[in-house]
């Protein structure tokens, strides 16, 4: 689409100066110097809007604006003069995970149809003067989206049968490498998928999608995209660039929890745990791991358990060990304990019980008599049960493996003979935790209710199943060379979700790491030109696959249950990341110095 007026497309640096101009524009030509000029075709705007992914808030939005009511007609009337599909108008604050300092985000939301007339740069223009017209007003933005995809594209995953982009993902990479680089920017993550406004990968277009936390900045607009999309051009005219904004792949945080609170003495795969000290951190015991000196310990990430005094400790260790061992001097495990179900997720659940026995003390009769004292006593249960659940023992530390995609035979599980094929550097994030004596774990799923579609029983695993056994990404019945591999997990936070293996690595340079840590892409000595990779799967539906607290889930095949790999992040497209099993539980036996007995091998041929 064609600029309406000179400059548009090429605006200012944004200094104080520039942002003050901007919201006092008056002319048609000085309010088009500033419109959005990301050029997506499923979303305009005015001024420069922040990057994707949003994190959106209605609350308290209205109230912030002078006459919401008459403002909204007001704009309905000039979307309906330029035949724009409305589907809805609404005031919120739209918030990238990166907040640019002395930025306003208070924003008139219009959700319309996209796909049938080019949207007239016009209908912006009338529209932010209709909001100068009061002072209140002049400083809010204004964002036209396509309906199907406000909070972001939908994402999918590359099958196999991409055979072309099999063929030049690396190649690809390597040029958005070189352009990062060259610019002296920095990224989170590098990823190939499906990108599109519907859930139908025939709709979709393949998609390089770059996640940085620099993404509101001009040189990525101006300068490195467009120098990607002119490269890419001779490999795959198909494939296309998005830029998205992102801070952090990990996902141990604070979170809501879907009722995986776990108060057994022996719980199950997926359940809540968190650092003792802390009140509001939580994260997933994905499964039990058995080694042969016959003792059991549960499975996270490392950085579930990180903290300060780790740090200090793997800091101190050989260059060439960052790893902690099993009794490595001056660890205590006693001051690195966790606790089942976390500290926030207690208290959350003991804030619902309190509420609901102030709703059945309300009432009379039987029923209400009854469920008052269940409520008493499960609210007695969480106040005074022992949730001590283990200590961490051993643990990968921040480090990385290099090795080939396919890294073992699927028949024995064992390395494999090397094929000549370039390595990927894997990310090593794992922690062995010892069972506090009273507690324990099984290689079971929990028994929750699942609302599986119909048709769906090839994809979803059964509650309460036994997963005590683990494959390899090349066996055939998971190869991901197969067209579509399914896969799910149970994770704290969001419990039973499934995907689809993403046939193309994922490229990770996790620049931000938490605000107690140096930046993990330091830890991991990561830089442009030598960089972390995962895989990942994608899910099935819009719904998000993970979120914050699902952080060291296992994720297993579907329907088998066979473990695949080691949940430990996300991608800003909402992709889960993980490492392959075989590297995880290879290393726990270079570290431990001891064999994995479960989950066992099973070539499952």
């Amino acid at each position: 689409m064609s600029a309406p007026y000179r400059g548009f497309g090429e605006p200012a640096q944004q200094t104080n100066q520039t942002r003050k101009r901007r919201w006092l524009s008056r002319s048609d030509e000085e309010i088009a110097e500033y419109m959005d000029n990301s050029n997506l075709p499923y979303r305009k705007g005015w001024p420069q809007l922040p990057p994707l992914p949003i994190t959106e808030s209605r609350q308290g939005a209205r109230s912030a604006v002078h006459d919401p009511e008459t403002t909204m007609e007001a704009v309905q009337m000039l979307c309906a003069v330029q035949h724009l599909d409305v589907t809805n108008i609404y005031f919120a604050f739209r918030e990238p995970q990166v907040r640019q300092e002395d930025e306003h985000y208070l924003t008139l939301v219009i959700a319309a149809d996209l796909s049938r007339e080019p949207l007239q740069f016009s209908l912006i223009i009338q529209i932010r003067k209709h909001l100068q017209q009061h002072s209140r007003n002049e400083e809010i933005a204004i964002e036209i989206i396509d309906h199907h995809v406000v909070h972001g594209l939908f994402s999918l995953a590359i099958p196999a049968s991409e055979g072309d982009l099999l063929n030049i993902w690396r190649q690809v990479y390597e040029i958005a490498l070189t352009q990062i680089g060259e610019n002296r920017e920095r990224f989170l993550t590098l990823e190939i998928i499906y990108r599109g406004l519907s859930d139908d990968a025939k709709q979709c277009s393949p998609t390089l999608v770059i996640t940085s936390p620099t993404a509101a900045q001009d040189v990525w607009i101006q300068t490195i995209i467009p120098s990607i999309r002119r490269q890419m051009l001779a490999l795959s005219p198909a494939l296309r660039v998005e830029l998205l904004c992102g801070s952090t792949i990990h996902l141990s945080s604070s979170g809501v929890s879907q009722g995986t609170q776990q108060y057994e003495r022996s719980v199950p795969m997926g359940s809540s745990i968190g650092q003792a000290d802390l009140e509001d951190h939580s994260g997933t015991a994905g499964g039990m791991v058995r080694l042969s000196n016959g003792r059991s310990y549960a499975l996270t990430n490392h950085h579930v358990v990180r903290n300060k005094d780790l740090d200090e400790i793997l800091s101190s260790s050989s260059a060439a060990q960052l790893a902690l061992k099993p009794n490595t001097p001056g660890f205590n495990m006693q001051n690195h304990r966790l606790t089942c179900p976390s500290n926030d997720d207690n208290a959350t659940l003991t804030e619902q019980l309190k509420s609901y026995q102030q709703q059945w003390e309300s009432q009379t009769g039987g029923l209400a008599a009854q469920q008052l004292a269940k409520t008493k006593a499960e609210l007695k249960e969480a106040g005074t049960f022992d949730r001590t659940f283990a200590a961490v023992c051993a643990s990968s530390g921040l480090r990385s493996v290099r090795s080939e995609r396919f890294s073992s035979d699927p028949k024995t599980g064992q390395v494999a003979a090397e094929t000549g094929k370039p390595l990927l550097r894997f990310l090593l994030d794992w922690s062995l935790l010892t069972f506090h004596p009273q507690r324990g774990m099984t290689n079971e799923l929990p028994l929750r209710q699942q609302n599986n579609p119909p048709g769906a029983q090839n994809k979803t695993l059964l509650s309460g199943k036994v997963c005590s056994q683990w494959t390899v990404l090349n066996n055939p019945k998971c190869h991901i060379l197969r067209d579509e591999v399914n896969v799910g997990k149970f994770g704290r936070t969001t419990g039973f979700t499934y995907g689809q293996i993403n046939a193309i690595p994922t490229i990770i340079d996790p620049v931000v790491g938490g605000k107690q840590y140096k930046s993990t892409a330091e830890a991991y000595v990561f830089t442009v030109e030598d960089c972390g990779h995962a895989m990942s799967f994608v899910g099935h539906t819009s719904a998000p696959v993970v979120k914050s607290g699902d952080s060291g889930s296992a994720v297993l095949h579907a329907p088998s249950g066979d473990w695949i790999g080691l949940l430990f992040g996300s991608t800003s497209t909402g992709a889960a990341l993980f490492t392959p099993i075989d590297l995880v539980l290879r290393d726990i036996e270079t570290v431990s110095g001891l064999n994995v007995v479960e989950p066992a091998f099973n070539p499952n041929w």
